[in-house]
């Protein structure tokens, strides 16, 4: 990858960031050594001597490795100075994210985290390719292990910071709940006291936490928030009122009506409060493999395959059961492990084959190592051996072939696992088998 730079670099600002000496302002930032041009500050993502030889070769300046590149990309958010909005959680940051950019994109000139590229590569990527001119700069932060919301809001110093879950996404990397809420609040250590903190009045927040910003909750009436949602009707369309302003959005899952709202609360805070009814529908483009529904000859796919929680799963059982109330649909439910779980893996997968059944799945095929128990589960709950199934290990083919021998026109299938398990696969075969 090659970057242009929104502002260029002098020699005595790369020199301070980096200790190299240039002769010229450097205008382009290379993370590849294929690459390269003469002028370019390349960076090393890997540390890899040879990248580093060919680089230099082609007469580019080397400036570190990741920590280099987040440095540069601070330096440039202090410069340009946009308003940030950092957006973390442990599920629904990407569609928070979508929805704020919405918003904001329809009042001032936003740039925003493309697709999910939220760690220490992407978010300082996304800061360096926004447009000299950029008044919003909406970023999705995300965190695999301890400290690293901290050290990206370091980077972006948010001016509003959204927190949008704190659920069991990576538990056995951070070792409790506890722990991610902490990874999770770590986002105010960097944001402005002058800010703003905006998240869901049902965000569980542990009992000792204050905060310096002021904070703005979204929530249904009558929970105790500043930003309340109701007059809710889910549909194909979902509409509903917020602080008096109508609004729209073209997803049926009460998740996107949250999101929405805080989005209208972002506008809110960044000082450009969206005060007449507001439609989402053509505005928000939600990325690949995150609740994409579609019909194909009778049969629904809900493909929502990007990764997999308990409480994400929760989520898109939820509406589906509401697709397929509305249709008269059969529901089959394809998970695959949920991942780095760590001493949680086995309750947390006994837990998702307990709601499946709870929540009248029709089908379940499970597939990997700990969704044993999630089919396990499942069985115990009162699901008949003829509506449950188990394929261990990451055979897609062998679950597609599964799959295709029980769907049927009227059902609608819902694709769910950890980004490590290629659900997305499953759907390719069951294509080709059935069509």
């Amino acid at each position: 990858m090659r970057i242009e730079l929104p502002i260029s670099l002098t020699p005595d600002e790369a020199f301070a960031l980096f200790g190299i000496v240039i002769k010229e302002n450097a205008t382009h930032v290379c993370l590849d050594s294929r690459m390269a041009t003469v002028g370019d500050l390349f960076f090393s993502l890997a540390d890899n001597r040879q990248h580093i030889t060919e680089a230099l070769e082609k007469g580019a300046f080397y400036a570190g490795n990741r920590t280099s590149l987040g440095l540069l990309a601070s330096f440039v958010r202090e410069k340009l100075n946009p308003t940030v909005i950092a957006i973390t959680g442990s599920v629904g940051k990407t569609t928070a994210k979508e929805y704020v950019y919405a918003a904001l994109s329809s009042r001032i000139k936003t740039h925003k985290t493309s697709e999910n590229n939220n760690n220490d590569i992407g978010v300082p990527i996304s800061i360096l390719t926004m447009p000299k001119d950029t008044q919003a700069l909406v970023l999705e932060l995300g965190s695999n292990n301890p400290g690293e919301i901290e050290y990206l809001s370091g980077i972006c110093k948010p001016d509003i910071a959204v927190i949008t879950s704190i659920g069991t996404s990576h538990i056995g990397r951070f070792g409790s709940q506890k722990a991610i809420a902490r990874e999770k609040l770590s986002i105010l250590r960097n944001t402005a006291e002058s800010g703003y903190f905006i998240h869901p009045a049902s965000l569980c927040i542990p009992k000792s936490f204050s905060c310096r910003q002021k904070e703005i909750t979204v929530g249904a009436k009558g929970e105790m928030c500043d930003f309340a949602i109701e007059s809710i009707r889910l549909g194909d369309v979902s509409e509903y009122t917020a602080n008096g302003i109508a609004v729209s959005l073209p997803s049926r899952s009460i998740h996107s009506v949250t999101a929405s709202a805080i989005a209208l609360a972002v506008c809110e805070a960044a000082g450009v409060g969206i005060k007449e009814n507001f439609s989402f529908i053509s505005r928000v483009d939600m990325p690949k493999m995150r609740q994409n529904i579609y019909c194909r000859d009778g049969i629904w796919f809900f493909d929502d395959c990007y990764n997999s929680s308990i409480e994400s799963i929760d989520a898109a059982l939820t509406l589906m059961s509401s697709i397929a109330r509305e249709k008269g649909l059969r529901r089959v439910v394809i998970l695959g492990d949920i991942l780095e779980c760590g001493e949680y893996a086995k309750k947390i997968h006994e837990d998702t084959g307990v709601l499946c059944a709870k929540r009248g799945v029709d089908v379940l095929i499970a597939y990997g190592e700990d969704s044993v128990y999630t089919a396990a589960a499942a069985l115990g709950e009162g699901m008949g051996q003829d509506k449950v199934f188990f394929i261990g290990g990451k055979s897609h083919r062998s679950v597609a072939s599964v799959a295709s021998s029980v769907i049927r026109s009227g059902d609608i299938i819902l694709f769910k696992a950890s980004r490590g398990m290629e659900c997305e696969k499953i759907i390719d075969y069951i294509k080709e088998e059935k069509y």
